[in-house]
């Protein structure tokens, strides 16, 4: 039987995250794998949050211990895993961007299939045309095919797989700042936001290397603590 589901990127070094690392210290693999099931039902639901109310049920549907559930859950909120909402919900930054960027790419491939259906009867009076194989080749110039772009904050524009490669690439969280970087430079910056046509080509050639400076320069002029010493 099929089973339909969406998809939601899982790095490959997820259990190394600092977080994670924090969390897996504390509740072993046990924590790790509820976690991710957390993140799984804040996926299927259609707001991406999940119900304070609702620990009880999914304490049944986990087979874990409700106390065990609640303090796995209360942990995640104290080292900055999950997040509580002004209702007192729980939720996932990260899963709210992520149906964000989902609802975006879809609503942009159905506009994509929409322009191709309305120009179907154009192109199949191409194809039924008398003119020769050569005379075609000539005359009809081929349309490129334009993955749509999904806007980040204000001026950021990638592709879904653009997108996804960075995160492979470089993690979710080094992506994300690397945009917020960029979206603020072309914020101040009209001649720019003319210039860069591929963010994606900008992002790679200096926008991360420019934030890791950035924060080198932070921690060497952040003044020491006892700790530190």
């Amino acid at each position: 039987m099929e089973i339909k589901s969406g998809y939601f990127p899982h790095n490959e070094n997820a259990r190394n995250d600092q977080k994670i690392v924090q969390l897996r210290f504390r509740h072993g693999a046990e924590g790790y794998g509820i976690y991710w099931m957390l993140i799984e039902t804040m996926y299927e639901d259609s707001t991406g949050y999940i119900n304070r109310g609702a620990i009880g049920g999914l304490s049944f549907g986990y087979c874990v211990p409700l106390e065990t559930l609640q303090k796995i859950i209360d942990w995640c909120v104290e080292i900055g895993l999950i997040e509580i909402c002004e209702h007192g919900n729980y939720f996932s930054r990260r899963v709210i961007e992520w149906k964000q960027y989902r609802q975006n790419c879809a609503e942009f491939g159905k506009q994509g299939a929409e322009a191709r259906w309305k120009n179907r009867g154009a192109m199949q009076t191409l194809i039924a045309s008398k003119e020769s194989k050569e005379s075609k080749v000539k005359k009809v110039k081929k349309e490129n095919i334009d993955i749509p772009r999904i806007q980040f904050f204000d001026f950021v524009f990638l592709t879904e797989p653009e997108y996804y490669r960075l995160e492979t690439e470089y993690g979710f969280d080094a992506t994300n700042e690397a945009i917020k970087f960029l979206d603020e430079y072309l914020s101040n910056n009209q001649a720019k936001q003319r210039q860069y046509h591929d963010h994606n080509k900008v992002l790679r050639n200096w926008v991360f290397t420019a934030v890791k400076e950035k924060k080198a320069k932070e921690s060497k002029s952040k003044p020491k603590t006892i700790w530190d010493m």
